[in-house]
């Protein structure tokens, strides 16, 4: 009898569709059209807010408490904002990749890994009398913002991109943030690392050949430069070894 009434209650109603409301496979998957209960928390309505859904073992779909696995970025990097950084005089366009589709491809890429926050702004730095009309209108369409730096200015871009990067640093200390450097220059260390010290999450992607170990050491994600212009995945913690011992054969030859 006292079950009975309890089944009838106003409290078991209100669980009683809670088994499937969530889904590890689609995230908000709802019976009713109704708002997601209230156990998931404001995380997962973020998550809900970005452009697709989250991957499957970033959210426990028992409790609704995002949890963090081996492979994939901390609950809070997956929604935060990517701000990119991009030397176009190291880290060229390549002939063979469609301007258009540059900044599908690196949204691609992020998302592969986890990070399916916004993408807030690119930055290009470089001599952009070398990339043609075409290619510079199709990257400021998809909202690529270019800066040109000419020529006979010994490490200028490199030197923008820092100072950009430290400003930036500065004036954003407060919410989490992914911070993607596109650069074959290896003189990022120490600023890398100051960043990281401020719990930025730092994205790396360099040209295989210019691969740097420090940055690599301060980087939390790695991508082959001609593999992320492709929408191609990241490096696994074995590929990252193996780069690191031919970086140091390298520089020991």
């Amino acid at each position: 009898m006292l079950l009975k009434l309890f089944q009838q209650s106003r409290f078991f109603k209100s669980i009683s569709g809670l088994g499937n409301v969530a889904s590890p496979s689609h995230g908000f998957v709802g019976t009713r059209a109704s708002r997601p209960p209230a156990v998931f928390g404001t995380h997962y309505l973020r998550l809900l807010a970005t452009d697709s859904s989250p991957p499957n073992d970033t959210i426990g779909p028992q409790y609704g408490d995002p949890v963090r696995l081996p492979g994939y970025p901390q609950p809070n990097l997956c929604t935060a904002k990517t701000e990119i950084w991009w030397d176009v005089d190291s880290c060229r366009l390549p002939d063979s990749v469609d301007p258009y589709r540059l900044v599908g491809n690196l949204r691609k890429s992020l998302n592969e890994k986890g990070y399916r926050g916004p993408i807030t702004s690119i930055n290009a730095f470089g001599n952009t009398n070398r990339i043609d009309e075409t290619t510079m209108l199709a990257l400021s369409a998809t909202g690529v913002y270019t800066r040109h730096i000419p020529d006979g200015r010994k490490e200028s871009a490199h030197k923008k991109i820092l100072v950009d990067l430290l400003c930036f640093g500065m004036d954003n200390i407060q919410q989490p943030c992914n911070i993607m450097l596109i650069s074959g220059n290896r003189d990022y260390s120490d600023s890398l690392h100051q960043l990281k010290s401020r719990l930025f999450n730092i994205l790396l992607a360099q040209p295989e050949d210019f691969a740097s170990t420090p940055l690599i050491h301060a980087a939390s994600t790695v991508w082959i430069w001609s593999s992320l212009v492709l929408g191609g995945k990241h490096l696994s913690p074995t590929q990252v070894e193996d780069l690191l011992a031919h970086t140091k054969k390298r520089d020991e030859g």
